[in-house]
């Protein structure tokens, strides 16, 4: 298991937050930086860390002219992908 720790940020860039999870792999880690965004409704970005590498970046999904759902659907524990 690695340890990925998690950055939460504002529009303003300012950090928030940060969380750390113990997971399996890099996309195990970018799954999980969505959900936290999602967790956190004044975040629009997560930068996700394993030690000193950056592994990504997940922005908040900005509603416009094509949305087609709440935020909960964009959520991939959201309604979308619920059994």
């Amino acid at each position: 298991m690695l340890l990925f720790t998690f950055y939460l940020y504002r529009p303003d860039g300012s950090s928030i937050a940060f969380e750390s999870f113990e997971l399996i792999d890099d996309a195990r880690a970018m799954v999980q930086a969505r959900k936290v965004l999602f967790e956190h409704p004044s975040a629009v970005q997560v930068e996700i860390w394993s030690g000193e590498r950056q592994v990504g970046v997940v922005e908040q999904l900005q509603p416009g002219p094509m949305s087609l759902g709440s935020r909960a659907d964009n959520c991939p524990t959201g309604p979308a992908l619920s059994g």
